[in-house]
């Protein structure tokens, strides 16, 4: 990740961090948390402004990791306030409910094997076709969210990669709130 994008992800961390320290009800920091990763997703954006006139090499980058680190904690943070809202007051359900939750990953897993096995493979042959800008012939393939829906800031898989770095973090969470209930 270039140095521009590597701050602008480190400021959203940070700001994430502090959002996560305040004596708020948790539905309330992760709904502010997933406004701010918008926010700096639309950052990023501004940052890049037109990305057809990037060189090959950094739009498969950016499409490949960059967007997908900003777009992954958007997509964390929906997946997360919809689980907050329904934990069990009971430790004993508090667990099955985490247990349960964590199976959203193994799923997820499951059904994009094939992308996840050369995702996080050094084979980067692929990368021409799934993380170039989408083209108009390709436009209706897209995985269109509210708030990735420019076609100008898509390729076919990132929306992949993104639903893969989410997952992955929601079943850290949820790994940590079952420990959590169990001791």
């Amino acid at each position: 990740m270039n140095s521009e994008y590597q701050l602008l992800y480190s400021d959203m961390l940070r700001e994430i961090d502090i959002n996560m320290q305040l004596t708020v009800t948790e539905i309330e920091k992760v709904e502010s948390c997933f406004w701010i990763a918008t926010a700096y997703w639309e950052k990023l954006k501004e940052l890049i402004k037109d990305i057809s006139l990037l060189p090959e090499n950094e739009e498969i980058e950016f499409f490949r990791n960059v967007k997908p680190q900003f777009t992954s904690y958007i997509e964390y943070f929906i997946i997360l306030s919809e689980a907050v809202r329904f934990v069990p007051e009971s430790t004993a359900e508090k667990i099955d409910y985490w247990q349960i939750e964590m199976k959203r990953y193994e799923r997820f897993v499951i059904r994009n094997h094939d992308f996840i096995q050369y995702y996080e493979s050094d084979n980067l042959n692929p990368d021409r076709y799934s993380f170039k800008k989408i083209g108009d012939a390709n436009r209706f393939r897209m995985s269109v969210t509210f708030y990735d829906s420019d076609p100008e800031f898509c390729s076919l898989h990132d929306h992949l990669a993104r639903g893969y770095l989410a997952q992955k973090r929601y079943w850290e969470y949820a790994k940590k709130k079952k420990d959590e209930a169990q001791q």
